[in-house]
């Protein structure tokens, strides 16, 4: 498996979802929500660093259009002309819209009354950004960073080999208090070095003793044994008793 990317950008935007229209005090149940989010894709993904936002001029272009499903109903043939108001406005009428819609739940075009229901926001990645994939559904906003960090990179082999460790746990049938020796083995010296530069990382989850399989003593008792990759490089880890 290749590591390719480890930033996801989400962008939420709240309209008063939940109920509330004072900006203050929904705010409070979006950061909840976001953190809920957050929270849930960091478990999903492979990833270790999520930024939510709702600043979105940076890498997102709002514009608005109409929902014809419900203005079609209310202003019958008027809704075309609606519709193209509302597809031409300006960003600073944009800004001024949603910011009434925000107060108000509903913004005056051309002469008629519009609800939230009778508007579609829409949300695009900004053009000229070359530095992360994108993907939306209108709503959402996902921006993949899709540069190469050799620092995350090291974090995420530590990871990876405290989860293989822990695995090795599992099936050798081990229990919280019972300590072992680890060791591991591998040929690829970027992997070795990242545990070696992730050792605080590695040790904050082992508990364990571990060290380089070369470093064993020969009159070791291996007590169980696993052969697995990491980034597609071979890797062999070792339990021995203490």
């Amino acid at each position: 498996m290749h590591f390719l990317s480890f930033s996801f950008f989400f962008f939420f935007f709240f309209q008063a979802e939940d109920g509330i229209r004072d900006a203050q005090e929904s705010r409070g149940l979006g950061d909840v929500y976001k953190r809920q989010v957050s929270e849930y894709i960091t478990q999903e993904l492979n990833t270790f660093d999520i930024k939510v936002s709702d600043e979105e001029s940076e890498y997102v272009v709002t514009k608005l259009d109409a929902n014809m499903a419900s203005i079609g109903k209310k202003f019958g043939k008027e809704g075309g002309k609606l519709k193209a108001a509302l597809v031409k406005a300006t960003p600073e009428q944009v800004t001024a819209f949603r910011a009434e819609l925000a107060q108000t739940g509903k913004i005056t075009v051309d002469g008629k009354e519009l609800a939230e229901e009778d508007i579609k926001i829409v949300r695009t990645f900004r053009e000229g950004i070359t530095d992360y994939e994108s993907n939306t559904d209108g709503q959402v906003v996902v921006l993949v960073d899709k540069r190469k960090d050799e620092g995350l990179m090291d974090a995420w082999r530590a990871r990876e080999f405290v989860n293989r460790v822990m695995q090795l746990r599992k099936s050798a049938g081990l229990v919280v208090t019972d300590k072992v020796n680890v060791w591991f083995e591998t040929k690829d010296e970027v992997l070795a070095n990242a545990f070696a530069s992730r050792a605080d990382q590695i040790n904050a989850s082992v508990t364990d003793t571990w060290a380089a399989k070369d470093t064993m003593p020969a009159d070791v008792e291996v007590t169980a044994k696993v052969e697995t990759t990491i980034d597609e490089s071979e890797l062999v880890i070792y339990f021995s008793r203490k």
